[in-house]
């Protein structure tokens, strides 16, 4: 019979690495409960102002929950990983980064924008100006074969970019290792 799981929240680690053991280990079938951090390992919080960029910590972006292992999975076999539900904290932040993205030399100041989607369903820019929102996953994935404190940072987010499937549709197919 299928259980459900509840990952410990103070369980992440900030590399992809064959030795990181895994936390918890799942039958096929069963489902995990799991709290995120937001990308900055909360040290942006919805007080924050723009001086906190200054004063992030590198070594603490990209926490992944994890590892979880799943009973009888071997390299080779295709895990199918549904993500049933995603939940915000009631607000999110987006920010210009010295020296990241793919214009820095044309904006080097550093910019963080707050926002309040207590609604659920939409951010509000300005009164006149509403934007749906979709929480997504931003990294998920099976640590590389072999990999030794490989960084997470990655080239792009998971997500559904063309199509613009519902929230809920969150189907993800990854190798085992």
């Amino acid at each position: 019979m299928a259980k459900t799981h509840y990952f410990p929240s103070d369980q992440v680690h900030f590399s992809w690495d064959a030795g990181n053991a895994p936390v918890l280990t799942v039958e096929s079938g069963d489902t995990v409960v799991v709290h995120t951090r937001d990308v900055s390992d909360d040290q942006i919080g919805p007080d924050s102002t723009v001086d906190v960029i200054a004063g992030l910590d590198w070594d603490r972006v990209y926490p992944l929950a994890g590892p979880i292992a799943v009973d009888g999975a071997e390299p080779g076999d295709t895990l199918a990983v549904e993500v049933l539900d995603l939940h915000t904290e009631g607000w999110g932040w987006t920010a210009i980064l010295p020296g990241l993205g793919l214009l820095p030399d044309d904006f080097p100041d550093a910019y963080l924008r707050l926002f309040d989607l207590s609604d659920g369903d939409l951010v509000h820019f300005r009164e006149d100006i509403k934007i749906p929102i979709e929480p997504f996953m931003g990294t998920m994935g099976v640590c590389p074969a072999g990999a030794s404190a490989q960084p997470i940072m990655p080239p792009g987010n998971l997500r559904r970019e063309h199509g613009h499937a519902p929230a809920h549709a969150r189907d993800h197919a990854l190798p085992a290792r």
